[in-house]
């Protein structure tokens, strides 16, 4: 190859990732919202479902060594359950593939911590009227899953039974999102990666 043409497959690589990383974002916020649109059987993405393109950018790219999209895609398909994962997962390089279940049984392993600690917080946020006989029932009837999306403070109180007053009840809103917030970095560690900041540092310097 020729300067020109290395430095045109770098620009055309780097154009990729950036088209990729507009759907799969690195921010908790920016997550959640492609969660509550997509993952419906008419929304299409790069011509295909969702689920669908979740397990092929993962193949291609872990193919590639498109580190910095890694973690946010091996993400995306832990929004399935462990039979479709098994299922889509044929497709899947086995070191990849094995990456991918683990991080999911680590993510759902923090989410359930999560969900457990949820009465011991509402007895912390709660004011001296409610803290006496202050309750939270319900838990058991949450279904665990991978992404975060689905322990967003003000839907997963909708789920829930408490006795607190409204004002405790917001308190326990803002704790949840406290503790999604938490759990965002650990991300690329559940898939044998660095933190956010450490893969962005890298991706620059590959380019």
């Amino acid at each position: 190859f020729s300067f020109s043409t290395k430095y045109d497959f770098w620009l055309i690589r780097m154009d990729v990732v950036k088209q990729i990383s507009r759907n799969y974002p690195n921010s908790l916020t920016s997550f959640d919202e492609i969660d509550y649109k997509t993952y419906y059987s008419h929304y299409k993405l790069f011509g295909t479902s969702r689920m669908e393109c979740d397990f092929r950018l993962l193949e291609v790219c872990y193919a590639a060594d498109a580190e910095i999209l890694l973690p946010l895609l091996y993400y995306a398909c832990t929004y399935q359950d462990i039979y479709k994962i098994f299922e889509m997962g044929d497709r899947l390089d086995k070191d990849c593939f094995r990456t991918l279940v683990q991080g999911k049984f680590m993510l759902e392993h923090f989410l359930t911590r999560l969900l457990a600690s949820l009465p011991d917080e509402l007895r912390s946020v709660s004011c001296e009227l409610c803290k006496p006989g202050v309750f939270i029932s319900r838990l058991q009837e949450i279904g665990v899953a991978s992404h975060i999306s689905r322990y967003k403070g003000s839907l997963l109180l909708l789920d829930l039974s408490t006795n607190c007053c409204s004002r405790c009840s917001k308190s326990l809103e803002h704790r949840i999102d406290d503790k999604r917030k938490e759990i965002w970095p650990k991300i690329p560690l559940c898939f044998d990666f660095l933190g956010w900041e450490s893969l962005r540092r890298r991706n620059v310097e590959a380019f």
